[in-house]
């Protein structure tokens, strides 16, 4: 890969990233669970554009099942300043173009 499409890969994929922290709601499926410390997680897939498949770490406070599908949002994280966290999206909400 030429170091030109090299830069707007990473300009396209910062784009990706920004809309995430604005709020995006993305569709993900549920690959596998986990406990960290007292608080349960999911772990997802999601296909984002340019970027490709990716898991994440999502708090889960609902009963998940493996295979379900979910729609999670990214979000400030509150413990970690200026860090972003994913978590579960609230009620039965729209999907916007990162599905």
């Amino acid at each position: 890969m030429s170091t030109a499409n090299v830069a707007v890969t990473n300009g396209i994929a910062k784009n990706v990233i920004a809309i995430l922290k604005s709020g995006a709601l993305v569709r993900g499926i549920v690959r596998s669970l986990a406990m960290e410390g007292s608080m349960d997680i999911a772990w997802v897939s999601i296909e984002l554009p340019v970027v490709g498949a990716r898991q994440v770490a999502v708090k889960c406070e609902q009963n998940l099942q493996l295979g379900q599908e979910i729609v999670i949002e990214c979000v400030a994280n509150p413990e970690k300043p200026g860090r972003y966290m994913f978590q579960m999206a609230e009620g039965n909400v729209a999907l916007n173009w990162l599905m």
